[in-house]
């Protein structure tokens, strides 16, 4: 793969252990494992008789190997903020197995990102301001596209009256599911 692809290990099991192989076949040699959300860079890639294989390297211990492609998640890995997310400040709360994380600057909230607690997939939704709740608080919307596919809607609630700042609070809806977030 040129230029190497940011990917990272999954699996249905939070703790598994996924071997990494000499070869691209689940009978050749593990040279040892890596475990979820272990992030690692693909190099290259084959066809074998039980689908696609990646040799990859991990990013921490510099391992090399093959892993079979059920095992890889290329959408879930963080990208790196932007500089208008890095400057910002934010929010963090929970919300039903995710982590998020609300950015915010003198515009407003721009970004939410969320973290699935099992897997460590990260994904983002870029916000706008779409008017106003029925309480009169500033709201903001966008849409999510986690790594196992689809878009969903996204909605914050700034209750700060549009003032955000460290102790203030936002809440969250993500497909239906209801989180709240207290900013630093």
């Amino acid at each position: 793969m040129n230029p190497p692809q940011a990917a990272q290990l999954i699996a249905d099991q939070p703790e598994a252990q996924i071997n990494l192989r000499s070869q691209p076949s689940a009978d050749s040699t593990a040279k040892g494992y890596g475990l979820v959300g272990d992030p690692v860079e693909l190099l290259r890639s084959t066809e074998g008789s039980d689908g696609t294989w990646y040799f990859v390297k991990f990013d921490k211990s510099g391992a090399e190997g093959w892993i079979r492609g059920d095992f890889i998640n290329t959408a879930g890995r963080a990208t790196p903020l932007s500089q208008q997310a890095d400057e910002s400040n934010t929010c963090e709360g929970v919300m039903e197995g995710m982590a998020f994380t609300a950015f915010y600057d003198a515009s407003g909230f721009h970004l939410v990102r969320f973290v699935n607690l099992e897997t460590k997939n990260t994904f983002d939704a870029t916000l706008s301001r779409q008017g106003s709740s029925n309480d009169g608080q500033p709201l903001y919307q966008g849409s999510a596209s986690p790594p196992a596919g689809g878009s969903y809607p996204v909605a914050l609630t700034d209750f700060s009256g549009g003032n955000p700042r460290s102790g203030s609070q936002v809440s969250l809806n993500y497909t239906g599911i209801e989180g709240s977030a207290t900013c630093e």
